[in-house]
């Protein structure tokens, strides 16, 4: 059995939920819950409650690379369920950016160091 439930995305299929740039999913098996990405803001907790998802209850975070809108609500994140497991690629503190013309740049990579996340219960896992 595997079941997907999409907690962040762009875009909504249900009235009462909220979008978001950014992704999420909860990725249940019968024997792991994983949570795939964590979004970029408080809509993972926000649509976690509406479908009933105790966020607790995940056994690991997977984060499929390092942008801010697939990692920024991971702090967020342990402070309320406690220390994780977070599977990662060894790139996922490489500073990203956008170009924004005239010499100007936006960052668009994880918003957070290694020892802030380890320092909010993350226990990390780099996987090539």
């Amino acid at each position: 059995m595997v079941n997907i439930t999409i907690l962040v995305e762009n875009t909504v299929p249900l009235s009462y939920l909220t979008g978001e740039h950014g992704f999420a999913a909860l990725v249940e098996t019968d024997r792991a819950k994983l949570l795939f990405d964590v979004g970029n803001k408080g809509t993972l907790f926000e649509n976690s409650r509406l479908l009933d998802v105790n966020l607790k209850d995940i056994d690991a975070v997977v984060l499929s690379h390092g942008h801010y809108d697939h990692t920024g609500a991971l702090i967020a994140l342990l402070e309320e369920t406690g220390p994780k497991r977070i599977y990662a690629h060894s790139n996922l503190f490489a500073r990203r950016v956008v170009e924004l013309g005239g010499g100007s740049y936006r960052e668009t990579g994880c918003p957070y160091s290694r020892q802030q996340i380890e320092s909010a219960g993350g226990e990390l896992t780099f996987i090539d």
